[in-house]
């Protein structure tokens, strides 16, 4: 089963095809797609003496309306997905990925500092947040006190110390 646009403006035909039939695998074809279509096909196929429980296998996009359609009219058949559709959504995922770390990537190197960014700054003269007026550059770690516990100190903030 699959769809195709018919025309450019969405115009959708649902084919439903048996590919043990080497001749006219076309067996049904209906405008539109989506779980609607599913519906008409099962009843249809009731109608001319067939029983959608013997329909053992859909080969269909990932699309949650053939899917839940499948479910509820076809409920003996097994979906197999598409290669196509299964390295469609892996790129997509892979392409999110990739997106998601070129902006932390630019993050880390306009912030190098690591402190808390105010917004995601486009650029390093100013922070585009309304209201925040606060520099975007890295701020001067503070000074210890002579004789404070610093990182190397820390037995001595535990009270482990001398």
């Amino acid at each position: 089963m699959d769809e195709t646009a018919s025309r450019r403006g969405h115009r959708y035909v649902t084919v439903f095809l048996d590919m043990q039939r080497k001749q006219e695998s076309v067996i049904f074809a209906i405008p539109g797609h989506g779980k609607a279509t599913i519906d008409t096909f099962s009843a249809s196929l009731t109608a001319q003496g067939g029983d959608p429980d013997n329909v053992v296998e859909v080969v269909c996009d990932m699309s949650q309306a053939f899917l839940s359609g499948v479910v509820e009219h076809l409920p003996s058949a097994e979906v197999t997905t598409g290669w196509f559709y299964i390295v469609q959504t892996f790129t997509k995922a892979l392409d999110e990925v990739h997106e998601i770390e070129r902006r932390q990537q630019a993050l880390i190197r306009i912030n190098p500092s690591g402190h808390a960014p105010c917004a995601v700054r486009l650029s390093p003269r100013a922070c585009h947040v309304p209201a925040c007026n606060r520099p975007c550059t890295p701020p001067r770690p503070r000074q210890r006190a002579p004789g404070e516990p610093g990182v190397a100190d820390g037995a001595a903030v535990l009270g482990h110390g001398d």
